[in-house]
């Protein structure tokens, strides 16, 4: 947010608010996980299950999340416009919202155009674009356990698609990339990998490896096309070292993480109604000269971030909510 007015922030801070990686690692994830129970089991009944829930689960917050942003726009509590002359971000906080909200668009949008390619300057919610990969990645899931039965046979597929995905849509492989990984943990590879000394400094020196080029890439020459690829290969080496690397496990595996895992997915749905409407409001208050210090953009930074948290944790309720309606939802279907 304050890059462009203090060099700190465009320096220090993207390697830990770089949300394009997390993205990418949450792809990766999400392609083990919906393809993990099958591996274990081989049973194709809880990949049907998974399969006929996935629309509910994943919409029911969405539309939560677009209908705090409608709420916001219709009583005038958007100030992200005026907020982007001073901080020098009309590329970015500039461009959201940039539509008058109607029942009928709020509607379409939260309950299929999310999941479809939208243009960021008509999106209830900008950051949700990952859904448009995240539907399709999991329906590539769904699809690639029905039509195989053997490792063979899903190999066949990985070699016939990624070369596609990596052209036209390279998010896409993060899915290919959690289907292997969830493989390898069901093979026992990653707990192999983990028992030598040697792949344990081989993965210290990955994920060193990644950090130094998270940090370095935006000083580097990479053309705008190529950040996804990027980001998808820094998300696999990242979760990989991770993976086969006992101390690493231990220090990703406890009970704080899991609680960050959990509210993760709330909090990226609530913060960008927090960014365009109090952390902007705050900007006007703040540096309605044109200035913006230290004090005041670290102040509006822990705030934003406060409320962020607050509100992620209130979203996962919705989120329960979620996953009970899409168990009602699977009973129905399956009831009939």
């Amino acid at each position: 947010m304050f890059a462009d007015k203090l060099p700190e922030f465009g320096a220090y801070w993207p390697i830990f608010l770089d949300g394009g990686v997390a993205v990418a690692i949450f792809f990766v994830v999400s392609g083990e996980a919906l393809s993990h129970g099958y591996f274990v089991k081989n049973d194709i009944e809880a990949v049907r299950k998974l399969a006929i829930k996935r629309y509910v689960r994943l919409t029911v917050p969405i539309f939560v999340s677009c209908l705090i942003v409608f709420f916001l726009m219709k009583n005038h509590l958007i100030f992200s416009h005026e907020a982007a002359l001073i901080v020098d971000k009309h590329d970015w906080l500039g461009h959201f919202l940039l539509f008058d909200p109607g029942i009928a668009s709020f509607l379409s949008y939260s309950l299929y155009g999310v999941y479809f390619p939208t243009p960021r300057e008509m999106s209830y919610n900008p950051v949700l674009w990952s859904m448009s990969v995240e539907m399709p990645g999991s329906l590539f899931v769904f699809f690639t356990l029905f039509v195989t039965r053997n490792r063979a046979q899903r190999w066949a597929i990985y070699a016939v698609t990624s070369p596609f995905m990596i052209v036209f849509s390279p998010f896409l492989t993060c899915f290919v990339i959690g289907m292997v990984f969830s493989e390898m943990r069901v093979a026992g590879t990653f707990k192999r990998l983990a028992a030598s000394a040697a792949m344990n400094w081989v993965c210290g020196i990955l994920l060193i490896g990644v950090v130094a080029g998270l940090m370095a890439s935006p000083l580097l020459p990479f053309a705008h096309k190529a950040v996804a690829h990027r980001l998808s290969l820094a998300a696999a080496v990242f979760l990989f070292a991770i993976y086969s690397n006992n101390r690493l496990q231990s220090l990703f595996d406890n009970r704080f993480s899991h609680f960050l895992g959990e509210l993760s997915f709330p909090v990226y749905l609530v913060h960008l109604p927090i960014v365009v409407s109090l952390e902007s409001y705050l900007i006007l208050r703040l540096c309605a000269d044109g200035i913006v210090t230290r004090g005041s953009a670290y102040f509006i930074i822990l705030v934003t971030l406060a409320a962020s948290l607050f509100a992620g944790l209130a979203f996962v309720y919705v989120e329960r909510f979620a996953i009970k309606a899409s168990n009602s939802f699977f009973a129905f279907i399956d009831g009939l």
